[in-house]
């Protein structure tokens, strides 16, 4: 194929919201379109994204989800119905993971319940068994999957199919571009036991009838005080602990993302550094040492090409390390809200970010702040 992929980190305030669109010259049309995160504090702004991005009806084959978390889904549903949603990529769907989604967000909205659109979301993922009732398919990624020598492929240009799980040792590929979904799963055993040590028990059948609006009644009579003091023992500062980094680029690169200016025909004039392959990170937790050191192992065919970086949980000092910017001359990028009230992005994720000799640069939701990127394909 002959054209081109425009890759987009959409203004949508204190969320996430990316796109990447393959269109072909001759037919002057997408011909492929992945989207990572659907989901902010800004409804309007990202309702507003959506519209501008997606006409009715148009298809979106990959759809990758890195967390439950409200400002990272709440807009998904609206995004279904817009659009022609293929595939959902989630991660791996637990009773665990699905108690922490809830408990996080209740607390977030200081008790003042849940996003509908994100219940539903949730509700849809849990309800059809990993098949959405129609054309869509949620497809889980393992968290019990095996690294190996030869990744499994999954060639969507060959009308390849994905099934109701992958192993993390995936490649989704279509034609010479892959996409590479990871996830290890979290704390959910740790933060069962301190809710049963202080005496409240959950019904985790995932698939007993009502099982949603059961774990979220309970949520609610204990209570944001209670809730905050559990949640807050087992993860402490870091609200944001899970989840699922995608890796987007060639299957076919230079080994050295540094060494692109120099040899790579897909080139601008005037980089300084390659900024075709991105990592995509969602709120991963890349500060704990072993975290980061599991994330670069397992990309270690990928790490020295990534030249764009989505900076970990709006740039919270909690989620980001300097090493995840080691190359000078690569592209930080950084999504929030400009008047949120976390704090986001943190000084000190920025002078990691410079020190290491990389660029950070802000996506607010001001609509100037939108980053776009054109690739000869």
């Amino acid at each position: 194929m002959t054209g081109k992929m425009i890759r987009t980190f959409h203004p949508v305030g204190q969320g996430a919201f990316y796109t990447e669109r393959f269109y072909d010259d001759v037919l002057g049309k997408p011909v492929f379109t992945a989207v990572y995160d659907c989901g902010s504090v800004n409804d309007r702004q990202l309702k507003k994204a959506i519209d501008q991005t997606f006409g009715e009806n148009d298809i979106i084959n990959l759809l990758f989800v890195s967390h439950f978390h409200n400002d990272h889904i709440n807009k998904i549903e609206y995004l279904k119905k817009r659009c022609q949603v293929r595939y959902i990529v989630i991660p791996e769907l637990t009773s665990g993971l699905v108690l922490d989604s809830l408990v996080h967000d209740f607390i977030q909205s200081d008790g003042s319940e849940w996003n509908n659109d994100s219940l539903q979301f949730l509700s849809s993922c849990i309800n059809a068994s990993y098949n959405d009732g129609g054309d869509i398919r949620v497809v889980s990624v393992d968290v019990s999957g095996e690294g190996s020598e030869e990744r499994q492929i999954i060639d969507l240009d060959s009308d390849g199919l994905i099934g109701q799980s992958v192993l993390r040792d995936t490649e989704i590929r279509f034609r010479d571009w892959i996409y590479v979904p990871y996830y290890v799963g979290d704390k959910y055993d740790e933060l069962i036991a301190e809710f049963e040590a202080n005496g409240f028990v959950f019904n985790l059948n995932l698939r007993s009838v009502g099982f949603l609006k059961e774990i979220c009644e309970e949520i609610r009579k204990i209570g944001v005080d209670i809730l905050k003091r559990i949640y807050g023992k087992v993860y402490r500062n870091n609200h944001n602990s899970y989840s699922m980094p995608v890796y987007s680029g060639f299957s076919h690169c230079c080994k050295e993302a540094y060494q692109c200016f120099v040899v790579c025909p897909r080139r601008k004039h005037g980089d300084l550094h390659c900024q075709t392959n991105c990592l995509y990170t969602g709120d991963y937790d890349a500060r704990t040492q072993a975290n980061f050191d599991n994330l670069k192992a397992y990309y270690s065919r990928y790490w020295n090409r990534i030249g764009l970086v989505q900076v970990p949980h709006h740039g919270s000092e909690h989620n980001s390390d300097h090493k995840l910017y080691s190359h000078p001359d690569k592209l930080a990028i950084m999504s929030f809200g400009s008047k949120n009230r976390y704090g986001h992005p943190d000084s000190k994720t920025i002078d990691e970010i410079v020190s290491a000799g990389s660029v950070p640069i802000a996506v607010t939701e001001y609509g100037w702040t939108e980053l776009r990127f054109e690739y000869r394909l």
